[in-house]
């Protein structure tokens, strides 16, 4: 997240709350980086919880793209 986003480790907070299981990819990591980006985008803390039905929706971006 650090690398992805260019900032220091230490600037870097993430506050996970546990949810239900998953079946595959679990959309945690996918998740972490939209709160990111939304984050660095508003400039303020932000919390993005996913549906069930928004993680099924689609592959994640790494798979779309071929990097599994």
């Amino acid at each position: 997240m650090a690398f992805a986003l260019g900032m220091p480790e230490e600037k870097i907070r993430f506050i996970h709350a546990h949810g239900a299981g998953c079946f595959g990819h679990n959309g945690a990591d996918d998740v972490g980086m939209d709160a990111a980006l939304l984050a660095r985008a508003s400039g303020r803390p932000v919390r993005v919880m996913w549906s069930r039905q928004d993680e099924m929706a689609q592959a994640p971006v790494a798979r779309q793209c071929g990097w599994n």
